[in-house]
Order: C-alpha cells, then sequence, then structure tokens
C-alpha cells in the first residue's frame, strides 16, 4: 500500500507539501519576532545601560575636576591623591619584593626591587659576571658594586645614576607620602597636562628624591603612568623619565608589569617583572650596604 502524499487534519486531506509551508511559514514568524524583539526590545536597553554607566562616570570625573578646580591648593592635593589611591588600591601595598628581566641597550640582567614603608628602597641588577646595587635606607643613598661598573669618582655620573635607580624604584611613593602625612609638605599641585591623546593631574614632589620629580595621574584611571625629572648635571640639562607598562594582572591594586627609563629623549632602560611578592615583611637593614653592615 503506497503512503498517502496527504495529511489528514479535521478529516479533510491536506496536502503535505502544504503543510509544510505553514510550518515554515511559522517558524519564519517566530525567528522573525524573536530578532525583531532583540533589536527593538533587548538592544536599545543594553545600550541605554552602557549610556547611563557611561554619564554616571562622566557626571563623578566633572564632580571631581569641579572639586578640584574650586579647592584651595591643599584640599585638589588631597582629592588628586584620594582618587589616586580609590582607583588604583595601592594603599594596600606596604612592602615589595619584584623579580624580573632588566635590559639596557643590549645588556641583559636580572632584577630584584624591594621597597618598604614609608621611605625604604633597593634595587639591584645582576649580570652573568657583575653586579650593582642601589639602595635608600631612609636618608641617603648609595651604590654598591662588584666591579667599576659605575665611576664613583665621577661624581655627576654617580649622582646621574643614582638618580635614575632611585626613580625606578619607588613605584608607589605617592601613596606612601599620602600615608605618612607627608604629601602637603612634599607635593604641589602643577597645571593639568595633555599627553597621548589623555589628561593628566600633575604634581611636583620637591622632597622625595634629589632634584624636584613631575608625577602624571591619569584623570580617567587614576594610575600614575609617568614621571620626568628636568636638572642641571655639570651645568648641562638632563631630563630622565619613566613610563609604566600596564598593570599586573589578577591582582587586587592596579601595580605596573613593569617600566621604560629614557635619558635625555632616548630609552635607556626597561624592565618586566615576572615574581612579584606584597606585603611579606622586609628588615631594615636590607637597605643598608653591605659594607657599612658588617662594620655594625
Amino acid at each position: 500500500m503506497e503512503p498517502s502524499e496527504d495529511f489528514r487534519i479535521l478529516g479533510s486531506p491536506i496536502p503535505r507539501k502544504d503543510v509544510y509551508f505553514v510550518i515554515g511559514v511559522l517558524l519564519l514568524l517566530v525567528v522573525s519576532l524573536a530578532a525583531a524583539s532583540y533589536y527593538f526590545y533587548y538592544l536599545p536597553r543594553k545600550e541605554a545601560a552602557a549610556i547611563q554607566a557611561l554619564q554616571a562616570a562622566e557626571k563623578e570625573q566633572e564632580r571631581l575636576n569641579s572639586s578640584v578646580g574650586e579647592a584651595s591648593p591643599a584640599e585638589q592635593i588631597e582629592e588628586i591623591l584620594a582618587f589616586h589611591l580609590q582607583m588604583t588600591g595601592l594603599s594596600q601595598v606596604k612592602s615589595y619584593r619584584l623579580d624580573g628581566k632588566y635590559s639596557t641597550g643590549a645588556l641583559r640582567m636580572g632584577l630584584r626591587m624591594q621597597a618598604k614603608q614609608p621611605n625604604f628602597y633597593r634595587l639591584r641588577l645582576q649580570g652573568l659576571d657583575s653586579w650593582i646595587t642601589f639602595g635608600f635606607n631612609g636618608k641617603s643613598s648609595w651604590i654598591d658594586q662588584s666591579q667599576a661598573i659605575i665611576d664613583e669618582a665621577n661624581s655627576g655620573l654617580k649622582t646621574l645614576n643614582e638618580t635614575m635607580m632611585h626613580l625606578e624604584c619607588t613605584i608607589p611613593i605617592l601613596s606612601w607620602l599620602y600615608e605618612s602625612k607627608l604629601h602637603l609638605k612634599a607635593l604641589k599641585r602643577l597645571p593639568d597636562a595633555a599627553w597621548g591623546g589623555r589628561r593628566f593631574y600633575v604634581l611636583e614632589d620637591s622632597m622625595s628624591f634629589r632634584f624636584p620629580v613631575v608625577h602624571y595621574i591619569d584623570a580617567e584611571s587614576g594610575r600614575e603612568v609617568r614621571r620626568t625629572i628636568d636638572f642641571e648635571l655639570n651645568n648641562e640639562p638632563r631630563n630622565v623619565e619613566i613610563r609604566y607598562y600596564d598593570p599586573i594582572e589578577n591582582l587586587t591594586f592596579s601595580f605596573p608589569s613593569g617600566f621604560e627609563l629614557s635619558l635625555d629623549g632616548k630609552t635607556l632602560s626597561s624592565a618586566t617583572f615576572s615574581k612579584v611578592d606584597f606585603n611579606k615583611g622586609l628588615l631594615s637593614i636590607l637597605f643598608e650596604k653591605e659594607s657599612a653592615r658588617q662594620t655594625n
């Protein structure tokens, strides 16, 4: 017996092709309604939510800009640093040990950077057969080295290298100045700056380093992205600039993954951090020169 080419619906024969046609039309209608619902209902609501979030962020930024602009100089510094710490979470950092790679020209070295509140810093660069260490014990800086990588008899060269290495290892210094209640003594607000299509709050630190250091804080992200020093050495103008890389992933605060340092507009060195430890506790004696430790 040949199968019927018709469906029987309510007792009446209906050709199969007509039934399939109706089913296809119904499926097309359902898909069209779903697409229309997405484009005309869900998508506009999603876009509206994104616009509202952006507007809220812009209003908060306008509020900060307005309050900073209207406040006294001391209040402006307070507002900017509070914003910086709120956005980065750097107040969580009390000490750190960073291991990584350091490059200058064709030379590659291992790096270990250590620091602790309120003002202790140590940077060691290790080559295949030589090393150099910079330290700051809270009062003064020093350089120790396995051989004469830096001619310490050349006071200008020694000062330049100490200045650069000090700048490299003081990443959270704005946070530590704030928590030590020294920020109003150390910092002065300079006019806002534009760089790379972005706006920056600018603070000058005239107390923490041998020369005044200018800090650039992104007005949107709150991160410090660069620092500069302009000074004269042996009657020659010099410029040192450090630019920080993007933050390390999977931390509860924003800490750069490395940096690039320039001297007089030319890239001199760079560093990347491969292993990081925070808030593990560091003894103050680590920040004394090794020869000084041995005599105590």
